[in-house]
């Protein structure tokens, strides 16, 4: 739900929403989720000590998405706030007081930012992948050797450029909210966040100066995300692959080079990099939890779904959607899901041929690692 539409529940709501929940809970029942017309609620409960209620549109997708938001807003407040503190609350006015520190990491996990990212969505972590890559790599090891940490990463508004092989060894969750966590932070020179980061020396900037060339490379591919000498159908406005196995997710709403991106905006029946944005993470909830298993972090409450899944979908290695304003196409191979967006303009039939070559094109790159 867009921040202009939201609409603070008046207190009487709270209640009654808790009350059905505590209400089911003493009568054996596990109350997980209901819907109205346009909206949905979805419970959860923590440690038997904290209860969570998100409410959002009824958009018709699996609630496995709304609960892994849950589990990542709990997450954020035991990232911040601590395990013992979250769930042994003492006294609740200070602890509504102390959870304020939360907030601007919950913010962005609800959607409230002008550059989201799409790795909260799917559980995976938004990477950018570039040449200069390659040589960012040895900076990033020695920067975190002389940090005296096995865990260091390099991100680019958001996303993880490069980062060294103890950092990928971090859970699924780790990974989605360090990065949105700095993303959350006031953008300064350099922070010592105490939580996940230590204490860094003032000569840090030796460790990058040799490599500014290749850093200001990198943050000029941003937003595209993907080197510049890929070159993609005409017909894509955007595209997110993603690595259930590595916990990686490459998104780009900008797939062209500046030149055909001007031509692209001249055209005004095409969308928005916003409008992309959403409606690739509308087409991602529609299909997973319905077509495949989306990523959850709850492997015992999920492992009936899955083998359901499994049984019923192995043949299933591709869907589309049509509308008047765009085209959807998703393939499945192995532990990759590629979404494409298309204009209008593409044939039906031809968004197959198309979204294979486009999976191959990205999957064949060196500097590509998804």
């Amino acid at each position: 739900m867009r921040r202009t539409e939201l609409v603070g529940l008046p207190f009487p709501i709270l209640g009654s929403l808790n009350g059905v929940h505590m209400f089911c809970r003493s009568h054996g029942v596990d109350l997980t989720s209901t819907a109205t017309d346009n909206r949905k609620i979805v419970w959860k409960d923590y440690h038997n000590s904290l209860s969570l209620v998100v409410i959002g549109n009824q958009d018709g997708s699996s609630d496995v998405h709304m609960t892994t938001l849950l589990d990542l807003i709990f997450n954020a407040m035991v990232l911040l706030y601590g395990l013992e503190d979250a769930t042994n609350i003492k006294h609740v006015e200070r602890f509504k007081r102390e959870i304020k520190v939360c907030y601007k990491l919950i913010d962005r996990l609800l959607g409230h930012s002008p550059s989201p990212t799409f790795g909260d969505l799917s559980r995976t972590v938004d990477v950018i992948s570039a040449p200069e890559n390659v040589v960012l790599q040895s900076y990033i090891d020695a920067f975190a050797e002389a940090a005296d940490s096995p865990y260091g990463c390099l991100l680019i508004a958001g996303k993880v450029a490069v980062a060294t092989d103890t950092w990928w060894t971090m859970s699924s969750t780790e990974l989605v909210l360090l990065p949105m966590l700095v993303l959350s932070l006031p953008q300064t020179t350099s922070q010592d966040i105490p939580i996940f980061l230590p204490d860094i020396s003032p000569t840090i900037e030796r460790f990058w100066s040799p490599a500014i060339e290749s850093l200001r490379s990198l943050c000029r591919l941003h937003p595209r995300n993907f080197p510049l000498n890929i070159s993609l159908d005409a017909n894509i406005l955007g595209f997110v692959i993603i690595n259930s196995s590595s916990h990686k997710c490459l998104c780009s709403v900008f797939p062209h080079t500046e030149g055909a991106s001007h031509r692209q905006k001249a055209n005004k029946l095409l969308l928005c990099a916003t409008d992309r944005h959403r409606v690739l993470q509308s087409f991602y909830k529609s299909v997973m939890g319905h077509v495949w298993p989306a990523a959850s972090p709850s492997h015992t409450s999920q492992d009936n779904v899955r083998d359901l899944h499994s049984r019923l979908t192995d043949n299933v290695q591709e869907t589309y959607i049509c509308t008047e304003n765009y085209k959807c196409y998703v393939l499945h191979n192995s532990s990759y899901y590629l979404f494409v967006l298309y204009s209008t303009t593409i044939p039906t039939y031809a968004m197959r041929s198309v979204t294979e070559k486009t999976f191959n094109i990205l999957l064949k790159d060196k500097n590509i690692n998804v």
